[in-house]
């Protein structure tokens, strides 16, 4: 066995070793693709504070709240608080005339919309009491609700008894502005088919994304303490470790904003990796202790979403590329001295080769999505889109024949 083929091994069963820490994942998306759980409707109709975080958003608020109001549950069932924190527009001033409670929060060196929430719940409990609410929803200052969104959750809510989680399908309402818009919606589509529909059906916490989620006020009884750059993910990690569930609602929906340019997006990432980073150091061991302390000692009540939690947070992107860089390093080092860098050019033409593939795939669902734009639905909803799906595993394939026929040539040629 030549060293080539020790590497491969190698880096082969390293592979495999994260592929079974991420097996169970198969499994919840076959289950998402073609199940669904569906909530009876109640007659009960719970006292909800709908807590928005707002900075600089004059534009966006009042649809908002507009759409908030326009809902088909009891308006003297909810409440709407919005934190205008570092604004400097008309924001709070908007939101006062569409009916909001407005709390300004105003610290240049706290400026992640975890502090207002941490603000705001201060302020809810001493001007209202945490407690006279049922549960407090999270929204974002740029999303818009369904109509039967507050009903869908409430049903939702009350099926878990008031002591779950309940997160909620999140669309892209701007997916036919360009293919970066485009590109969101069929990530959040595919969060909420392969992720959260399997999880919810196994009763196995799936994670909060973003925003669009309602939880019991017993939660926030002492405050909000999540301050992150992602306090979703931090929120989602301690809950689960602290014996709480993060069920999904699929019927109800919300709308939000994506970006549409190369640079917002960039920031945007760049902003979400940090605090992912961040998470992982600062929650991953205190998930792996929950899962081996006993629940009489404070460990997690469901031991297995506390394992799954624990592998989603993991930068299993960045270990991914790491692993194969160095496989293509010490593959590179050995060909150098033997002479065959070729085939070296040839794993970066063969990877260049399925870039370029996704970026021709998007790119057609893109242009396909701007000239029928239909941002109130669900992504699939066009068959022409759905006609584009296989491009990608059909150019896939095809890309893969093509490898192997120029490996299979640059090969013979090294040893000619």
């Amino acid at each position: 066995m030549g060293y080539l083929e020790i590497t491969a091994i190698v880096f082969a069963c390293i592979s495999a070793v994260f592929a079974i820490f991420t097996a169970h994942y198969f499994f919840f998306t076959i289950i998402g693709i073609f199940a669904r759980k569906k909530f009876k409707p109640r007659e009960e109709k719970l006292r909800y504070g709908i807590v928005i975080g707002a900075r600089n958003e004059e534009t966006v608020i009042a649809a908002l709240i507009d759409s908030i109001k326009s809902n088909n549950y009891p308006q003297d069932k909810i409440e709407i608080f919005v934190a205008a924190h570092n604004c400097t527009d008309r924001t709070a001033e908007i939101a006062r005339e569409h009916g909001a409670t407005v709390y300004e929060y105003d610290n240049p060196d706290e400026r992640t919309v975890g502090y207002a929430y941490k603000y705001i719940f201060d302020c809810i409990d001493r001007d209202f009491g945490t407690m006279s609410f049922d549960g407090f929803f999270i929204i974002n200052a740029d999303n818009v609700l369904t109509p039967d969104y507050i009903s869908k959750m409430n049903d939702a809510f009350l099926h878990y008894d008031k002591k779950n989680v309940i997160t909620s399908y999140r669309n892209s309402g701007n997916i036919g502005d360009n293919y970066m818009s485009c590109l969101y919606g069929l990530y959040f589509l595919s969060a909420c088919r392969f992720e959260a529909r399997g999880r919810t059906l196994c009763n196995c916490s799936t994670r909060v994304s973003g925003t669009g989620y309602v939880m019991p006020s017993e939660l926030v009884k002492d405050g909000w303490e999540y301050v992150t750059l992602t306090e979703d993910w931090e929120f989602t990690a301690d809950k689960i470790a602290r014996g709480h569930k993060v069920m999904h609602c699929d019927e109800a929906e919300f709308f939000d904003e994506q970006p549409t340019t190369v640079p917002v997006m960039l920031r945007q990432r760049m902003r979400w990796a940090r605090g992912h980073t961040l998470v992982f150091f600062t929650k991953y061991f205190k998930l792996l202790k929950s899962i081996f302390t006993p629940k009489r000692k404070g460990g997690a009540a469901n031991k297995y979403s506390a394992y799954d939690i624990s592998v989603a947070i993991m930068p299993l992107g960045a270990i991914a590329v790491f692993t194969w860089l160095a496989h293509r390093a010490v593959s590179a080092f050995r060909l150098r001295s033997g002479g065959r860098l070729g085939l070296v050019r040839y794993h970066i033409r063969d990877r260049l080769r399925y870039i370029v593939s996704f970026i021709v795939f998007f790119g057609r669902i893109a242009r396909h999505t701007r000239a029928q734009k239909n941002t109130q639905g669900r992504f699939f909803q066009n068959d022409r889109r759905i006609a584009a799906v296989p491009v990608l595993f059909v150019t896939q394939r095809h890309t893969r024949r093509r490898v192997a026929v120029c490996k299979k040539s640059r090969l013979e040629g090294d040893t000619a």
